[in-house]
């Protein structure tokens, strides 16, 4: 995505995420950008994490700003207050050139969305059970 001189451009995306395994639920929300500003150029993400549907319950919100890197990765995270099976994510790309001519401009090349997912409570009891009773038997014989 590029933005030239004086114009500013707005993408909004909207997707939901669903774990395919109920014990691992969604723990955290990475985001990743790539991108390059000249001149008055400027660019952010700003993405809103919501339980329940769009416009539902706003659990999070992540920001990542290029306002002057010449070639920044920006990276930002952030943790779920409470482990999810679904989550819905809207992610705001607005970048621009900030002033007339071409020597003011911005460039976005790579946005990378990864989540963290983490066992269930009684997922890891239950490991730690086997393992301990793994430990019990060669221990006996």
């Amino acid at each position: 995505m590029s933005a030239l001189g004086n114009v500013t451009k707005d993408v909004v995306f909207r997707f939901s995420v669903a774990v395919t395994n109920s014990s691992q639920l969604i723990s955290d929300v990475h985001l990743d950008y790539n991108g390059v500003v000249t001149g008055a150029g400027f660019s952010s993400v700003v993405e809103d994490v919501f339980t329940g549907g769009f416009g539902g319950t706003l659990i999070d919100q992540i920001n990542a700003f290029n306002l002057g890197g010449t070639n920044e990765q920006l990276s930002t995270a952030a943790d779920l207050p409470t482990p999810e099976q679904k989550i819905y994510i809207e992610k705001d790309v607005v970048f621009g050139g900030g002033a007339d001519g071409n020597q003011n401009s911005s460039f976005i090349s790579i946005i990378d969305q990864t989540f963290s997912q983490v066992p269930e409570p009684s997922t890891i009891f239950l490991s730690f059970a086997g393992l301990a009773t793994l430990l019990f038997v060669k221990r006996r014989k």
